[in-house]
């Protein structure tokens, strides 16, 4: 094709969707999984540690786990599970990092990609993005690196 010809309209229609803000390409599900599970067993080690003593102590555990992770992955975007995988979470809009108190928003909306069967966790597989519905909702991504 040379540069006088038209361009091909449908020419686009298999390319991968452009990243946002020229950032690195976004992580695939099995590393996001991956990261949550390494996360989630972070949180049941703790807490199940604590429960010896007192499950209200062990209650408070796991918030101080939550605020803990959330924390981390505000300011810096990487949780250890991620961390792990080599992933973090960036505001999708200019990739820097969301900040804790976004961090906290984003962990909370997760209970809306559970609601409808876990649905939500399992958009990424599809969505252009591989955002779950707290990841629209707070305009976030997940990349690699």
């Amino acid at each position: 094709m040379s540069s006088m010809d038209p361009p091909d309209p449908y020419a686009r229609d298999f390319d991968p969707p452009p990243q946002p803000g020229g950032m690195p390409d976004l992580a695939e599900w099995p590393q996001r999984v991956g990261a949550a599970l390494i996360d989630g067993l972070i949180s049941f080690a703790v807490q199940a540690a604590v429960s010896i003593v007192s499950r209200p102590l062990a209650q408070l555990a796991g918030l101080a786990v939550f605020i803990f992770l959330q924390h981390r992955q505000g300011t810096t975007g990487r949780t250890p599970g991620k961390d792990a995988l080599k992933i973090r979470l960036l505001r999708e809009e200019d990739g820097q990092v969301v900040g804790f108190g976004n961090a906290v928003i984003r962990g909370l909306l997760h209970i809306l990609d559970a609601l409808p069967l876990g649905l939500g966790f399992l958009w990424p597989l599809w969505d252009a993005k591989k955002q779950t519905f707290a990841d629209k909702i707070m305009k976030t991504v997940v990349v690699k690196g």
